[in-house]
């Protein structure tokens, strides 16, 4: 008998695989293969970014999703911009008396693309992702680094400005007017909060560690206690440390800590060197002033707190060679609140139209600075930019910097 043959099935041959591209070049800057996408598949995100000049650009994807589909929804967002372009250089075209073919039409879209600025394309690609989704005002998360947010307000801070036009424009011809420049210190220049909240938790901690409370109390009972030391507290000339030396000696009592002499120096040492260490100028202070010191204005810092404090802190922040002028409440014996602006308007010999207050608390700092007649800016990191002469506000002092550059001189 002959074989049966068999009727098992060969094994499917290997397809060859037709591997997808991975390397792609820049759009923007034309560079070869710098570009780097990731797939966060769990998120349906995809991110693309140019290594060699910074363009990023985010889409929604699948499990599905290939690299080359993130770079090509990238390409088509660009021409989608580019096209938006085109379209309002013609139908600027088409209102005037003058006709011209449509070989002339597609000559002028070729310029106009050409000419737009590769740097506005970009921003205009972001917006249009952001303005479907954020519509109101957001908390800051905090999570960005200091020099993160010095690169992001350099690179979008300015074509921001720039996309508010009218607003813009006659925002900065007021700003251009003003000599002189009041600023607040605290949360406005530097991140108080931060620093002597982080500076109290490090007391606090100290004092759980060696007694018989923990840290929640300790913040409680302090935070109870600020809140009725904070309206006189520095009453009668004390200093910033006198102040501290009662609180913290307050706390002890409350909890039955034995505050000896050597224990209140240890405490009010270790907080000066952790409000120290985290001193911090706000993103983009520095240059604010160097910009006004170039443009020729005057900088004068309006500060409330005992001037031992204020005149530390500026020295810590490396500012105080940039300041013209201090304002105390000590010397005045007023606050912002009952007249002190006022009283610094008659000091400097200037009138309130050319002063610009920049502050952070609208009910200390804003709403007097108006009451005095002033142009006053509220810096509010959580809010939205408002361009409004009666109402002016600004999320980054980067902004504000760039509002202070002429028309003319915009790129």
């Amino acid at each position: 008998m002959g074989k049966r043959k068999s009727t098992l099935l060969k094994p499917p041959s290997k397809k060859k695989n037709n591997n997808l591209p991975k390397e792609f070049d820049c759009l923007f800057c034309n560079a070869k293969k710098p570009i780097q996408i990731s797939l966060q598949k769990k998120a349906g995100v995809g991110d693309l970014v140019c290594t060699a000049c910074g363009q990023r650009f985010q889409t929604p994807i699948n499990y599905l999703s290939a690299q080359t589909d993130v770079y090509f929804a990238w390409v088509d967002a660009c021409d989608e911009v580019a096209k938006q372009a085109s379209e309002r250089a013609r139908d600027g075209e088409d209102s005037g008396d003058d006709q011209i073919d449509d070989d002339d039409e597609e000559d002028e879209d070729d310029e106009d693309v050409k000419v737009l600025s590769k740097r506005h394309l970009a921003f205009s690609i972001r917006s249009n992702q952001l303005n479907r989704t954020v519509n109101a005002d957001i908390q800051s998360h905090g999570l960005l680094t200091r020099e993160e947010k010095d690169s992001i307000e350099r690179d979008l801070g300015g074509i921001n400005m720039d996309t508010c036009g009218d607003m813009t424009k006659a925002v900065r011809e007021a700003l251009l007017q003003k000599t002189h420049f009041g600023f607040d210190l605290d949360d406005t220049l530097h991140e108080f909060r931060k620093a002597s909240g982080a500076a109290s938790v490090s007391v606090f901690k100290y004092l759980a560690d060696h007694n018989a409370t923990t840290l929640e109390e300790l913040k409680e009972t302090y935070a109870r206690i600020l809140a009725k030391a904070t309206s006189g507290a520095f009453a009668g000339g004390k200093t910033s440390e006198d102040c501290r030396r009662e609180r913290f000696a307050a706390l002890m009592a409350a909890h039955k800590i034995e505050t000896t002499k050597e224990t209140m120096q240890y405490v009010l040492g270790l907080y000066r060197a952790s409000l120290q260490a985290g001193l911090s100028l706000k993103s983009g202070a520095a240059e604010l002033f160097s910009k006004l010191k170039g443009m020729g204005k005057t900088i004068i810092l309006v500060i409330e707190r005992p001037e031992d404090s204020q005149t530390w802190t500026v020295e810590e922040l490396g500012i105080a060679y940039k300041l013209d002028v201090l304002i105390m409440s000590d010397k005045f014996g007023r606050t912002k609140t009952d007249g002190l602006l006022g009283e610094a308007l008659t000091e400097l010999g200037v009138e309130a139209k050319d002063f610009a207050l920049i502050g952070d608390n609208m009910a200390q700092d804003i709403a007097p600075a108006r009451e005095a007649g002033m142009m006053a800016i509220h810096y509010s990191e959580s809010e939205n930019v408002r361009l409004e002469l009666g109402e002016f506000r600004i999320n980054s002092l980067w902004k504000l910097s760039e509002l202070l550059t002429s028309s003319e001189n915009q790129v």
